[in-house]
């Protein structure tokens, strides 16, 4: 894990969107939009389904190959009766828990022996897998305990967490995976098993060897919640038919086609010689896919289903991991009563398997209870440089999920060797991104451990995962650096670390999952590591003036990055816009964020593959760029008029004085709205109408009158641009780029009273 001392589509943000901002001290957020529905729109088109079940779990959960080959083609795995009829008669999800738990703990416990057992008529060194084997607990109380979280109340209804988090509520820190229950799917009664099932964990290439094998116990090594009054009182439903047979404990054998006879359970020994594995591990390492060389599954979006709402509460849990810390990817299961699929989650895709039913065939349910086992904290996703403190400093009561990394140190020097630079205490969580795909940006308040140095200055460190044709943050900050003249990079953040690794570097699963079966149009990411200085956000300036000259800076420094060093920002938001002090208290304006910046060419125009690629933070975009479908290319008029929407912004919710954001105005709520139709029609009103625009300037605070001739003069500027753009567009030698020559960067200063530097 993080061991213990003893992280093509668009690209939004709203105060929302795929994306919540966050900021230091209070951490505060700002989202009124389903979080579900946003999901949902997030995986589609990102979601590779089908993957086979011994794929997954030597893939994401690093199971060797022999041991989960050798478990799926042993037989007479059992499902204890009495709680297999408990499990099969809940009428509601919280009686299916404990039910499952037994079942879990009893076939992780003939799962771990069997496997010690094999390895050792192998040959093998137990060490090299059962050394893996970690004491987990399926911790549940009973779906109706919310772990805290900043956006959501969630009550997931199983963890897999370890042993020592047992008495008390887990974080999501300390979440190894997630498992979803749904009494959806039918009961035990009427359930008839297809041929096929019993081979559907492996790749088409390999056909298993049946043998039978021995039913001894050892510990399992899991704990299980104790059985409640809520799960008991099952028994008093109407039994499935299958419970009858209970008492009959059938052999497990191969079926017919036709065959009803669910394989419950066995109570006779196993045999001392199963077959050997379907898959060795040789074979696997040579072909490079378990299916030795079969065609690509290709996957487009139009013929993966869509994620169902029950589904995305597993992406709910999975994003709530992820955000905790710098975690690379997150997993869980779905249970559908009997059917089970596994789901890998990570910044470029979703990964799920193709379902079982475990009620007849068990031995996959041991499969994947054993791997939950065996999983190492690597293989559940926790990045292995972030290092835990043994001890904790005491966190308040209304501390957000993810402030629990705090104190927590990792070192990236492993990713950029020829830094001395690269090891850092966490001491603050200072962003947070609030979507499943996409760039993951998590900005931590860190201090530098340099060997030697005492007393570092705090600084800012940017963990994120940017499509790999993008280029990266630290490389045009440095580009910046060398074109622009020396008073305006003084306005540039300061870099003072960078590394990068790409998926095949950090070993993620999906680089191999994703070869047998392949998302349509793929947008791969790599990890991006940025450390900068620490600077101060607009609310935090301390008075108008200051703001005023902080502002100026950051529109003057957006004006000749982009003339003198070729580079569009895009990406204009409040949280972009910062300051610096100087010697004497002076303040400096910083123009941050340049990880959604576009190289412009010699002509000022930036190249079509990225001119249409919709960036932005909803209430900043320009009105043009909210369009629904097909959005035009981004110009530098859209960021100057993002620039206006931000000015309106700060004097309408900022207390200077007090260094905080207040609520936000009802006049220009639905700027954030759910929809861009409703955000593009509110901003459109805003700019044409007049008395709309005094409407909204009436809020404005009487401290920040100062900022009223601003924003009058601004109004007046982009409603002429707006009107011409309405009557003159299609006349000869009218500039779009300009809306008719009104929205220009000189244009701008003027009507904010400044002469340009």
């Amino acid at each position: 894990m993080f061991s213990s001392a003893s992280s093509s589509g668009s690209s939004l943000r709203r105060s929302g969107s795929s994306v919540t901002d966050y900021t230091s001290s209070t951490l505060t957020c700002r989202s009124y939009h389903p979080l579900p529905a946003r999901l949902q729109d997030d995986i589609q088109g990102k979601h590779s389904c089908d993957v086979t079940l011994f794929d997954f779990v030597t893939r994401v959960w690093g199971i060797d190959p022999d041991v989960a080959g050798h478990i799926l083609s042993s037989k007479g795995w059992t499902l204890l009766p009495e709680p297999l009829r408990l499990y099969s008669a809940a009428r509601r999800e919280p009686q299916m828990y404990v039910p499952f738990a037994e079942i879990a703990e009893s076939l992780v416990k003939d799962a771990r022996k069997e496997v010690r057992e094999f390895l050792t008529r192998r040959k093998a060194t137990l060490k090299a897998q059962t050394g893996m084997e970690t004491s987990i607990y399926f911790w549940s109380k009973l779906g109706d305990t919310i772990l805290k979280s900043a956006l959501t109340k969630r009550k997931p209804d199983m963890l897999v967490v370890k042993e020592e988090v047992v008495d008390v509520t887990p974080t999501w820190l300390l979440v190894r995976q997630v498992i979803e229950f749904k009494r959806k799917s039918k009961s035990l009664q009427g359930i008839v098993p297809t041929a096929s099932s019993s081979t559907s964990a492996y790749p088409p290439a390999l056909n298993p060897t049946a043998s039978s094998s021995s039913a001894a116990g050892s510990s399992s090594g899991i704990r299980v919640p104790q059985v409640s009054s809520v799960a008991s009182s099952a028994s008093g439903t109407k039994r499935s038919r299958t419970s009858k047979a209970k008492n009959a404990a059938p052999r497990r054998t191969t079926r017919s086609k036709d065959s009803t006879t669910p394989a419950t359970a066995s109570s006779g020994g196993r045999s001392a010689d199963p077959a050997p594995s379907p898959a060795g591990s040789q074979k696997r390492k040579n072909s490079g896919t378990h299916g030795g060389g079969d065609a690509k599954r290709v996957r487009t979006s139009d013929k993966v289903p869509k994620v169902t709402a029950d589904q995305v509460q597993l992406a709910i849990y999975a994003l709530e991991c992820l955000d905790a810390s710098t975690r690379h990817y997150a997993s869980g299961v779905f249970i559908d009563r009997f059917k089970v699929s596994l789901w890998y989650y990570d910044r470029s895709c979703v990964i799920s398997s193709v379902l079982f039913d475990f009620h007849y065939n068990p031995e996959q349910l041991a499969l994947v209870l054993y791997a939950l086992s065996a999983c190492d904290d690597k293989h559940a996703g926790f990045d292995p440089l972030l290092v835990l403190p043994a001890t904790r400093s005491p966190r308040p009561k209304d501390h957000l999920h993810w402030q629990d990394v705090v104190d927590a140190e990792i070192d990236l020097r492993t990713l950029n060797p020829s830094s001395e630079r690269g090891r850092f205490r966490l001491e603050d969580t200072l962003f947070a991104y609030r979507g499943l795909i996409g760039r993951g940006t998590m900005v931590y308040q860190v201090t530098p451990l340099i060997d030697g140095l005492k007393d570092c200055n705090s600084e800012a460190l940017k963990i994120s995962w940017p499509p790999l044709t993008r280029p990266l943050e630290a490389d045009t900050i440095q580009r910046l650096h060398e074109r622009l003249q020396p008073q305006w990079r003084e306005h540039i953040p300061e870099v003072t670390f960078s590394a990068t690794q790409t998926a095949e570097q950090l070993n993620l699963p999906r680089v191999e999952l994703l070869k047998t079966n392949p998302i349509d149009k793929f947008e791969d990411r790599l990890l991006h590591a940025l450390a900068m200085k620490l600077y101060g956000k607009l609310w935090d300036v301390g008075s108008v003036e200051a703001f005023q000259g902080v502002f100026v800076d950051c529109v003057e420094c957006h004006y000749h990055a982009y003339v003198d060093a070729k580079f569009l920002h895009r990406d204009l938001s409040e949280n972009n816009l910062m300051f610096k002090r100087g010697d004497g208290g002076t303040v400096k304006g910083i123009l941050n964020d340049w990880d959604m910046a576009s190289y412009v060419e010699a002509n000022n125009e930036i190249p079509l593959s990225t001119a249409t690629h919709r960036t932005g933070t909803i209430p900043f975009m320009a009105r043009d760029l909210l369009a629904d479908d097909d959005p035009p290319p981004h110009l530098f008029r859209h960021d100057i008029e993002s620039f206006y929407y931000i000015l309106v912004w700060a004097t309408l919710h900022y207390d200077f004085a007090g260094k905080r954001r207040l609520p936000i105005v009802s006049a220009v709520k639905n700027w954030d709205a759910p929809t861009f139709k409703t955000a593009r029609n509110d901003k459109k009103i805003f700019i044409i109408d007049e008395d709309e625009r005094n409407q909204v300037f009436g809020n404005v605070p009487l401290e920040h009158e100062a900022l009223l001739p601003w924003l009058t003069s601004l109004g007046v500027l982009f409603h002429k641009g707006y009107m011409s753009w309405q009557q003159d567009r299609g006349s000869p030698g009218w500039d779009n780029d300009t809306l008719g020559g009104h929205i220009t960067f000189h244009n701008f200063m003027a009507a904010l009273g400044r002469i340009p530097r």
